[in-house]
Formats: C-alpha cells, sequence, structure tokens
C-alpha cells in the first residue's frame, strides 16, 4: 500500500480487536479496594414537595450510610448555571419536579446492600399540581413548575423581521402551514451511565472513571463544582458504550458521587440501571415547530415563518437551550429561501431535561423543512423531486449566507440528489406507483399501498478547536495524542490513517490514545460531527510539524536539499536519487542523539498544535425509501433505502458507512418506533424495555450507499464529518414515502413515530368517511 492510498482506503478498524473480544474496559468493569456502590433515591412524583427523608431497619444497613442535599450544600461551589433560570440543586432539597428526579443517594459495602437500603428509604411527599404537555403549559391556567414564576415559558428567543415575513407569505399566491411534531425519544446507549471517583487525601488527587464524551470538559467542571485544581482531577473516559450527546453533561448523580468521595476519601461507584436511564438520562427532541410558508404557483418558496416549541423538561440545562436555536439556524435546510423569521419558545414542564441527542437539532431543522416542501409538491401536484430542485441553493452561491446567518461553506445538493434518484431508479419507482394507483381506482382500497419519500438534508458541524500531540519514539513507532474521546466513531483508525499518510508509514506503526486527562491534551471531545473534521486537523497539522524536523534531518544526513527529499514507505530518499536512502526508524533514532543532529536542533521528535476550526462546515446529501404499507394492519415494510451523502473528504470509507448505517438506522426508528410517553400524572409510560420500542436488524432495510464529495474549505482535510447524517435524513424521508402512500386518501399529515395502530386508525378513517 503506498502513502497517497492511505487516505481515502478501507483500513480495517484498529479498536476493533478488544472490543469484539471482550478485551475492552468500561466503567462497569473497574475494581477497586475498599469500593463502596452508590444507589440514588428517586422520587415517584412528577412534582411535589420534599418534607421528610427517614429510614426504616432491613438488617443490611451494616456500613451503609445515607446523604441528602444538606450533606453537600455548603461543600461544593453550587451557583447559577444558566442567567435569571431557576437552579438545580444536584439532590432535591424542598421539592421535587419530575418522576427519577434524585433526592438522596445510600452507600453500602455491596451493590445488593445498596439496592436493599435504598428501598428502604422512606420519603414523604406532598403532591402537587402537574403538566406534561408543553403547549397546556403555556395556558394561563396551567400548574406553575416554579410557583414562583409568573408562567411556564422561561425564555423567548425571535430572529428575523416576523412582521415582514409574515406580510411577504401572506402576498404570496401559495401558503401552507404545518404543525410539526419531533417526539420525546432517549437516546438509550447500550452502556447506561456510571462513574467511579477515589479520592486520595494523601495526594489530594481525585481520579474519575466516566462514562462521557468530553473528559477534558468533565474534569473542569469537576474540579470547578468541588474546588478543587484541575491538575489534581483526573477524568478517564475508557470504552464508552455509546453516547449520542446524551453523554455530555457532567450529571447531578455524578457530582454527588465525586463529592462524596472526596468527604469520605473512599471510591465509589455507581452505574445506571435502566429504568434510571429512561427516567432521568436527558432526553433528546421534544420539539412543537408551527411552519408557515409562502410561494409561487411554480413551487418556489418565498418566505417561511416558523414557530417553535421547545420542551426543556423541569430543569434548563445549557445544551436543551442551545439545540433549539440548531434548529432556527437550519431552518432554510439546502434551499435559497430569501426571508426566514423564527421564534423559540422555551417550556417548563414536569418531565425529564431535553440535550442533544444525535444530530442535536439539525435533524428537527431537516425534518420540518423537508415535510413542508413535500407539502407544497402535492398542493401544486408537481413532483416533489422538481420543488427541490427549483428551490437548491445553487453551487455558485457558496459560500452561502442564509437569512438565518448560517454560512454554509461548499454543496452540490442537485447532484447529491440526482445520484440519490439515480441509485433508486426514481423514474421506474414512479411509473410502478403510477400502475398501482390506477388499479386502485376500479378496486378501491388496496391491500398493498406504495410510496416513494424523497428528502435532502444539510446540517452543520466540525465546530470548535481541538489538540493533538505526535510523538516519534527512538524505535519508530508513532503515539498520538488526542482531546477526542470517540465512543465508537472509529477515531483511532482515521487518526492513525491520516499520521501514517503523512508521515509515510504504515497505520500499524501508530498508537492513538484518547479519553484519559492525565495523558492526553485538553481537547472538545466528541459530538456535532467534529472528531476528524476538527481532532482530525489538529492531528494533520502536527504531524505535519513533525515530518518537516524529519525532513531536516534526512537533508542534513543525505547531503540534499529539503525540497528534493521524499517521504514514503517508510523512507526518506533524495528525489531522482533513490539509492540515496534513510529509512523512517534511523532518523527517528538518530533524533535522540545529540551529537547526530544538526547545530542548534533540538533532541526528539515530537509536536503539539492546536486547531481552531475558522468556520463551521455543512455536510449534506439526500435519501430515498421506498415504502409498502398493508392496509389491513397499517404494517410498514421497506421496498428500497437509498442515502446519498456528502462529508467532504473522506478518510475511510468502511467507517464511513458504518456511520451512515448506525445513523439511519436511528432515524428510521424516530420514525416508525421510539417514543417517551408521559401520562397526565407526569408518569412515563414507555419507561422500561418492555415499553419503549426500537426495531432489531431484521426489521431496518438493506441500504444502498453513495456517495458525492465536496471538500470543505475550513480544514487542512476537507473533512465535513457524517456521524449525524443518517439521523438527519430519515426521519423525513420515512415519513415523506408514508405520507405520499396515504395522500390519495386524505391523509396528509401524521405525527412520529408512525407506528401501525396509527396508520391503520388513519386509514380507517378514510373507509369510514368512504362508505
Amino acid at each position: 500500500m503506498t502513502v497517497a492510498s492511505l487516505i481515502g482506503a478501507r483500513v480495517k478498524r484498529k479498536e476493533d480487536p478488544r472490543l469484539v473480544r471482550g478485551q475492552a474496559t468500561y466503567v462497569g468493569d473497574v475494581q477497586l479496594p475498599g469500593m463502596l456502590y452508590a444507589q440514588f433515591v428517586r422520587t415517584p412524583y412528577a412534582h411535589a414537595l420534599l418534607k421528610n427523608i427517614q429510614t426504616r431497619k432491613t438488617g443490611s444497613e451494616e456500613g451503609s450510610s445515607l446523604f441528602t442535599w444538606a450533606a453537600y450544600k455548603d461543600a461544593l461551589n453550587f451557583k447559577p448555571l444558566l442567567k435569571n433560570l431557576p437552579n438545580r440543586t444536584y439532590l432535591a432539597e424542598d421539592e421535587v419536579r419530575m418522576v427519577g428526579e434524585p433526592v438522596a443517594l445510600v452507600l453500602a459495602p455491596t451493590l445488593a446492600q445498596a439496592y436493599d437500603q435504598a428501598g428502604a428509604v422512606e420519603v414523604e411527599y406532598e403532591p402537587l399540581p402537574v403538566v406534561v404537555d408543553p403547549e397546556a403549559a403555556l395556558q394561563p391556567e396551567a400548574p406553575k413548575v416554579y410557583a414562583h414564576l409568573t408562567s411556564n415559558l422561561a425564555r423567548v428567543l425571535e430572529r428575523g423581521n416576523r412582521a415582514a415575513v409574515l406580510a411577504t407569505i401572506e402576498a404570496c399566491p401559495v401558503v401552507l402551514e404545518e404543525r410539526i411534531y419531533n417526539q420525546r425519544v432517549a437516546a438509550l446507549s447500550l452502556e447506561t451511565r456510571g462513574i467511579v471517583a477515589d479520592y486520595n487525601h494523601g495526594t489530594g488527587q481525585l481520579t474519575i472513571w466516566l462514562s462521557n464524551q468530553a473528559p477534558h470538559i468533565a474534569r473542569s467542571i469537576f474540579a470547578d463544582i468541588l474546588k478543587l485544581p484541575e491538575h489534581r482531577v483526573r477524568v478517564i473516559a475508557p470504552e464508552v458504550g455509546g453516547g449520542f450527546g446524551a453523554k455530555l453533561a457532567v450529571y447531578p448523580e455524578e457530582l454527588i458521587v465525586a463529592a462524596t468521595a472526596v468527604k469520605l476519601g473512599k471510591p465509589i461507584k455507581w452505574i445506571e440501571g435502566r429504568t434510571e436511564n429512561l427516567a432521568a438520562t436527558y432526553h433528546g427532541r421534544c420539539q412543537i415547530d408551527y411552519v408557515r410558508i409562502g410561494a409561487t404557483d411554480e413551487g418556489v418558496i418565498k418566505a417561511l415563518d416558523l414557530r417553535l416549541i421547545a420542551d426543556i423538561g423541569a430543569y434548563a440545562n445549557e445544551d436543551g437551550l442551545l439545540i433549539p436555536t440548531l434548529t432556527t439556524l437550519m431552518a432554510s435546510g439546502c434551499y435559497a429561501i430569501p426571508a426566514i423569521s423564527t421564534r423559540i419558545e422555551y417550556v417548563y414542564t414536569n418531565t425529564t431535561p431535553t440535550t442533544a441527542y444525535r444530530g442535536a437539532g439539525r435533524p428537527e431543522a431537516a425534518y420540518l423543512v423537508e415535510r413542508i416542501v413535500d407539502a407544497l409538491a402535492a398542493q401544486l401536484n408537481l413532483d416533489p423531486v422538481e420543488v427541490r430542485l427549483r428551490n437548491f441553493i445553487k453551487p455558485e452561491a457558496f459560500p452561502y449566507k442564509s437569512p438565518t446567518k448560517a454560512t454554509y461553506d461548499s454543496g452540490e445538493y442537485a447532484k447529491a440528489l440526482q445520484k440519490a434518484l439515480e441509485i433508486a431508479d426514481y423514474p421506474a419507482l414512479r411509473v410502478e406507483q403510477a400502475r398501482r394507483r390506477a388499479r386502485v381506482r376500479t378496486e378501491g382500497l388496496p391491500p398493498k399501498l406504495m410510496g416513494i419519500g424523497v428528502a435532502s438534508y444539510v446540517e452543520r458541524g466540525a465546530m470548535g478547536y481541538e489538540n493533538a500531540v505526535v510523538r516519534v519514539n527512538p524505535d519508530g513507532s508513532v503515539s498520538v495524542f488526542t482531546g477526542v474521546s470517540p465512543h465508537g466513531q472509529g477515531s483511532e483508525t482515521t487518526m492513525a490513517q491520516i499520521v501514517a499518510e503523512t508521515l509515510g508509514i504504515s497505520v500499524d506503526q501508530v498508537v492513538v490514545s484518547h479519553g484519559d486527562t492525565k495523558d492526553t491534551p485538553y481537547g472538545q471531545g466528541t459530538y456535532g460531527s467534529r472528531s476528524a473534521a476538527v481532532g482530525g486537523s489538529a492531528t494533520k497539522i502536527t504531524a505535519l510539524a513533525v515530518r518537516e524536523k524529519m525532513v531536516k534531518l534526512a537533508a542534513d544526513f543525505l547531503e540534499a536539499a529539503e525540497s528534493d527529499i521524499v517521504v514514503e514507505n517508510n523512507q526518506f530518499f533524495v528525489k531522482g536519487v533513490p539509492q540515496k536512502v534513510l529509512t523512517f526508524a534511523a532518523i527517528a533514532q538518530a533524533a535522540y542523539q545529540p551529537h547526530k543532529l544538526p547545530p542548534g536542533m533540538e533532541v526528539g521528535l515530537e509536536s503539539s498544535r492546536f486547531f481552531n476550526a475558522p468556520n463551521l462546515a455543512f455536510p449534506f446529501g439526500s435519501h430515498v425509501c421506498v415504502v409498502e404499507i398493508d392496509t389491513e394492519t397499517g404494517d410498514l415494510s421497506f421496498l428500497k433505502y437509498v442515502s446519498v451523502d456528502d462529508c467532504g473528504v473522506v478518510i475511510n470509507p468502511s467507517i464511513v458507512d458504518g456511520q451512515v448505517h448506525g445513523g439511519v438506522a436511528q432515524g428510521i426508528s424516530q420514525a416508525l418506533y421510539e417514543e417517551l410517553v408521559y401520562d397526565e400524572t407526569g408518569q412515563i409510560l414507555s419507561g422500561s424495555l418492555m415499553d419503549y420500542t426500537f426495531p432489531n436488524a431484521q426489521q431496518l432495510p438493506h441500504l444502498e450507499l453513495g456517495r458525492t464529495f465536496t471538500p470543505s474549505p475550513h480544514n487542512p482535510l476537507g473533512a465535513k464529518g457524517v456521524g449525524e447524517s443518517g439521523a438527519t435524513g430519515a426521519p423525513p424521508v420515512v415519513v415523506n414515502a408514508v405520507l405520499d402512500a396515504l395522500r390519495p386518501y386524505g391523509i396528509t399529515n401524521l405525527d412520529m413515530p408512525l407506528r401501525p395502530e396509527k396508520i391503520w386508525r388513519a386509514l380507517a378513517c378514510y373507509s369510514d368517511a368512504s362508505s
């Protein structure tokens, strides 16, 4: 394999052997001498005053202890996190506002004892009125989540000239409005939250093993809240069994466990149970979007107005407030819409707080835009492909600044859509659908309905900065240290490919380390499709600095100009004189021998560089989905699914394929299966995996993948990111396919998830109306 082939090569993932052999270490695998086990006492009430906490004897309380908020509030640096919004204590103090909120911590020598003792804690509550629906919560007579506030409206954020936009819409010959619901879902990572905290009173060192996506940021938070200097806090994110955005935060439970370890000087372990996970780990999505557009008779969109109701649950958090702004930022989608206004209404409810979930605001934007574009096509009796082509941002318009102030870096949206249509054989699909529908006109409601969905998306990623260290060891092996913290993204492999390509060596010579704040440079972690584009770019420029020094050494040893040195296949040789050659290992060894170095050159081969992305990157693509619906049962089956994605320069096609597969699976799961449902008392009706539904592999379609390549100009790799693309394109294309099948029967809008019962009921209403 030549050096040039490493970027774009299907290199096998370096991390997989330890994972598939069961040799990886997760937080749950960490065992320390004298470790205590933690369990949280959680409220079963969605809203209540907390009156009293006491423990009854069970016979298993030896060595156990109970802690309430009173034990911590003076010891911690507890302060308001969000300006002018109520703060949340890490254990409930006087009032609980959601089912699953922790009210006390129990410690015991064994896990079984901890479970027993948590069950023996008796808490006296005084129930209060509950509100779980965000639209109901906005009504003047709604119960207040916070009694001291005038309403449940936490904050309003408006962008654009709404009066002017609405006037433009009303002046258009075609006006459409839809209420579009993005339901509440769980991240549902295979590994739930977990922490082991160990404090050494002798050294003042706190070591934390944490299932988290951003260990350096977590270290800063722990240090701040626990009043410790950062160099006395070490956070290790070992293998992390999925995060999807929900593990970006440092949660109240994790802060309490760490604070208790410092207080007692003993190691403490807490692993979240699945029912706890569904109740207390922050949820995703949960938006209600009122979308209104004005268009010409030819289907050209002139203006869009969006009223977004964001359910932020019982407690506001930074990510919960950020995510809706990403939806409004991307409200233009792939389209050159001249005028856009947006209004976000953040609403408190007696439910679990919301946070980032794969795509974080961008899937919500793609969903509302693609749904309204399909509705426009149907209104005008136009092919939905044609409406998209008429509204796409043209390639020559980039960099394109949308009315929402998003500056898109590069894109060829029509090219991606046309490739998806070609793979799917779209014209033949429409012919087959027309043939079926013609037969229906004589036979009535048929046993099977065929629907064809199209969706185009654009999302934003690759934000912030990253740091990398690249060290060539004396034997020619290479150690890479990165601030990103992968948990399934394959970054150990892609980083190794970047370094190996830059230094002209094999990927087998490169070992990438991450996740331990003691050894790795400060970085912002893994989220937002940023690992390759930002972390990889930091690694690239760092490796280039090392390469530059090695070229200087080779030029000195070979008595040649630096510009004449060729680097490839583990060798440095003079251009045109291949017999004048030094191996990579020979130069590495010489770099650690001071007497062999040119005057003024430092010993060693190591560099550290930051890369701060100058602007965002915008991955994009188009999906085509074909479904068949059984009209007697509402069951849905996939006939075809095509995904064409553009993530800029592809480092490892196999890893990109895997990311697309996973994202599409989660997007289909939201479209058809998943939903966290509360009853009117705030109880979670889908609070276990007996009730919270998601598909298995057999229920997912075969994916036909394609790719276009539009490099980003904002980083040295030209990468855009791909981790969230599948989850952005899948929900709208699946729902569009279902509605395409149902629209001839007067069914024009259904909310996700489109389970068989919901489809069956919609068809039953048609049958009743037509009989």
